[in-house]
């Protein structure tokens, strides 16, 4: 067995700490023994991870691993139980020539994988990854085979002819199989950056889906006998009556496990096998969502966009079909104009996320609560920053360009399919020409669109038809595959797509003389604008994108 090779050291060999700072560390590590002294060299901020997992792969030759996109073996990862890969921190991932690959970030820890050598009966081969990542990884992996064992708990407990009686008499409500598939089905799809789960009665079994980057992947499938149980135990999460089955239902609560800590807004849909569960997952963790640097935007775009938020008055429209991101371009937006100085106030249905020095109001139509009677009396709240959620009506639109002419800066997001059909919309809404003129800021009219996986994309040649897509731009493009690491997909991710359009006084102009969609876009062409459909040709000329995303775009603002 070799002796481990202290990490401290190592960086003072290689002249990433001083001799002083390691003193220092250790010092800290005798009154906490069990903390690694590679982790208090880290919070001291003596040195980086990324340095030190650079010294140790050149010291050991092991290479650095992007672990969020490897596809893991499962094989590999039974290996090692859950407890000892969290001890250890260590991720069995996969067999390379006879070798059993393990990632850790602490390759000079000689005895940890010489055991893991004993244990598995493998010669060892080492890959390193931060700290962060090995943990997340055994979240995911080792929570998969915590679902499926789950599953096969609930189907051997559950029956289709006994679950009304158990649920009835409240047994397994909070049992632990049910606390277990729920909180694990949830924790997981957020590691995977779900946004929606939906749980789907039918008749021989209970369906389990959930949206990534738009579509919806199977996740779990079980017996239909667990259904009631599970569905009482969300809505007990929920604040919901568990007793009223007929009507659709909402509610929402907040879920911290480990690592994942979210908002879930919760909706029940009856059907004719029973309740439709749908949760959309809010990740309050996720800032750079709301950084309007990061939203994907470029550069030329971003600055035209920072510009006209710089306006102390006029309306700022984001436009653009249901799931195109409008909610995370509005946040960004707000996220840049927080200052304490200005008092800022929104109007939203539902409110996605709380916003720290923001008010932000619900709509509650029940209770009177409408987008229009909120605007008017926050217009009494003397605000110099108003959010409208969505313009659904003449009356809100009205009162949102009127409270823009009389000084505020008003941003709002609209139901159309591109800039110069923003215009066009308010106009039939009932709102005068000039007023649109007057008021008008500027227009993001935007689209998301998902992104081929880099790892099993695949080159091939265009038909006539679909050349005639791309304006005979290219004979050659990328296609979806699909492989581990995409969940066969084809796609890992998506990027915004988005048309800026300045309201300057030429537009103002042609707006207030009822120019006409077909003259708008012409004099918005001729000033630069880029419009969506250059863009996602664009993506997919640069093999980011897939003939089918150009498609769907062009269908859409045609």
């Amino acid at each position: 067995m070799k002796k481990s090779i202290p990490i401290g050291q190592l960086l003072l060999s290689t002249g990433h700490i001083t001799k002083k700072q390691l003193d220092r560390a250790l010092e800290v590590q005798k009154k906490m023994p069990d903390k690694r002294i590679g982790d208090i060299l880290i919070e001291l901020d003596y040195v980086s991870e990324e340095n030190m997992l650079k010294s140790l792969s050149k010291r050991v030759n092991s290479p650095l691993l992007d672990l969020k996109s490897y596809a893991v073996d499962v094989n590999a990862l039974n290996t090692l139980n859950e407890s000892y890969a969290r001890k250890n921190r260590v991720v069995p991932i996969d067999f390379q020539s006879g070798h059993l690959v393990v990632v850790t970030n602490d390759p000079l820890n000689f005895y940890v994988l010489d055991e893991i050598q004993v244990l598995t009966g493998y010669p060892v081969k080492t890959m390193l990854a931060p700290k962060k990542e090995i943990e997340l990884a055994i979240d995911k992996y080792y929570s998969e085979s915590v679902v499926k064992s789950a599953v096969d708990n609930i189907n051997r407990t559950f029956n289709k002819d006994e679950s009304n009686e158990l649920t009835a008499m409240g047994i397994r409500i909070e049992g632990a199989p049910t606390v277990t598939i729920v909180n694990t089905i949830i924790y997981q799809a957020s590691l995977r950056g779900a946004s929606d789960i939906h749980i789907e009665p039918f008749k021989n079994n209970l369906l389990v889906r959930i949206r990534i980057d738009g579509d919806l992947i199977e996740h779990t499938n079980m017996n239909i006998g667990a259904h009631n149980s599970i569905v009482t135990r969300l809505k007990l999460l929920g604040g919901m009556n568990i007793a009223e089955k007929r009507l659709p239902q909402d509610g929402g609560f907040h879920f911290d496990f480990n690592e994942v800590h979210t908002d879930i807004r919760i909706s029940t849909l009856p059907t004719i096998f029973g309740e439709k569960v749908v949760m959309r997952l809010l990740n309050i963790a996720n800032k750079t969502a709301f950084n309007i640097n990061q939203i994907g935007i470029d550069k030329s775009r971003l600055e035209k966009l920072k510009k006209m938020l710089k306006i102390p008055n006029g309306i700022l429209l984001v436009t653009g079909p249901t799931g195109s991101g409008k909610t995370t371009t509005l946040y960004a937006m707000l996220n840049e104009l927080i200052k304490k100085s200005i008092n800022i106030v929104t109007i939203e249905d539902p409110v996605e996320r709380p916003v720290e020095g923001i008010n932000q109001v619900q709509i509650n139509v029940k209770a009177g609560m409408t987008f229009s009677s909120a605007l008017r009396s926050i217009l009494r709240q003397d605000p110099d920053i108003i959010m409208i959620g969505e313009i659904r009506d003449r009356e809100t639109a009205e009162i949102g360009v009127r409270a823009s002419i009389t000084g505020h800066l008003v941003l709002g997001s609209i139901h159309t399919n591109d800039s110069a059909s923003t215009i066009a919309r308010l106009i039939d809404m009932g709102i005068e020409p000039y007023m649109v003129g007057a008021s008008l800021s500027g227009i993001i009219s935007q689209r998301l669109v998902k992104k081929l996986c880099p790892y099993c994309k695949q080159k091939y040649s265009l038909s006539e038809n679909e050349k005639i897509l791309m304006e005979g731009r290219t004979d050659e493009l990328y296609r979806p595959v699909g492989c581990e690491r995409c969940d066969y997909t084809g796609y890992m991710g998506r990027t915004g797509i988005y048309e800026v359009v300045e309201g300057d006084v030429r537009l103002r102009e042609m707006i207030v003389k009822s120019a006409g969609i077909h003259e708008i876009k012409e004099y918005e062409r001729a000033k630069g604008v880029v419009f969506l459909k250059e863009s996602v040709i664009q993506m997919a000329l640069d093999g980011e994108t897939s003939l089918s995303e150009v498609e769907k775009i062009n269908y859409s603002v045609e």
